[in-house]
């Protein structure tokens, strides 16, 4: 009769300090620290350190799409005054995947219950949506041609970026003195 034995190794995180699923799988039963389990899930610990796993792969994806859309923004910004369709459509969906990204982060700073991030994207998505609006608004009402307010929506995009970009520069300084202060 022949069957496999596979050691599993330790887990590629230190999140929760010490983390280590480590054990034998056997024809499908799983043991840990020499007692079978039918799954890992009944491990204690180990499903609080999947969810986070999972809650950090999304802030990472999600962090990745708001750069993403950031960068079609800013492309769009340099394209509009040459080409103001083809500019406004690309600050138009790179402003939706922004979006969608600081979404994904603002769903995994919620299931790791860091509060104070979630409200710091969703303000700073909040007041550049509005300061956005306002200013897109006013050149609405402008007595400029279509392609100057075109040209003028893009300059206020990315002062808008621009301004995001150095808010939460200064917000990760902050963080990390306050951490550096609480060691």
């Amino acid at each position: 009769m022949n069957f496999e034995v596979n050691q599993l190794g330790p887990s590629a995180t230190s999140e929760p300090k010490g983390a280590d699923w480590s054990g034998i799988k056997q024809n499908n039963v799983f043991f840990f620290e020499n007692e079978q389990v039918n799954s890992l899930n009944d491990i204690e610990g180990y499903t609080e350190w999947k969810d986070n796993q999972l809650a950090e792969n999304s802030r990472v994806l999600g962090k990745g799409m708001e750069v993403v859309g950031d960068v079609t923004k800013l492309g769009g910004i340099v394209v509009t005054p040459f080409a103001p369709q083809v500019g406004m459509q690309m600050i138009k969906y790179g402003g939706m995947t922004s979006l969608a990204g600081v979404g994904l982060q603002v769903s995994a700073d919620l299931k790791q219950e860091k509060y104070e991030d979630a409200v710091t994207n969703i303000g700073l998505e909040v007041v550049t949506g509005v300061v956005s609006k306002v200013g897109q608004d006013a050149v609405i009402k402008s007595n400029l041609e279509d392609v100057s307010k075109k040209v003028l929506n893009s300059q206020i995009e990315a002062g808008i970026e621009a301004t995001k970009t150095v808010i939460k520069k200064e917000l990760e300084q902050i963080r990390k003195k306050d951490e550096e202060s609480n060691e």
